[in-house]
């Protein structure tokens, strides 16, 4: 139930976002406009999807508690 876009890195389009937002690896998440670590994510060392987590990024009354490392 979560709207996203997908942008081929490889495209024009792609890249730009890549330099503008200073991803260096795939996949990169934006969520309005912030960058996102997508290893933060995860339960480590399990590698499980923090679901918490991943709700309040997807959640945009909830995205505030979640660490943000965009520009």
């Amino acid at each position: 139930g979560i709207s996203f876009t997908r942008i081929d890195m490889e495209t024009p389009a792609g890249q730009a976002l890549a330099e503008r937002y200073e991803m260096r690896a795939s996949p990169g998440i934006l969520v309005d406009g912030v960058r996102y670590n997508p290893l933060d994510l995860f339960v480590k060392p399990d590698c499980r999807l923090n679901e918490q987590t991943a709700r309040a990024l997807f959640t945009s009354s909830e995205r505030m508690n979640v660490g943000e490392n965009g520009k």
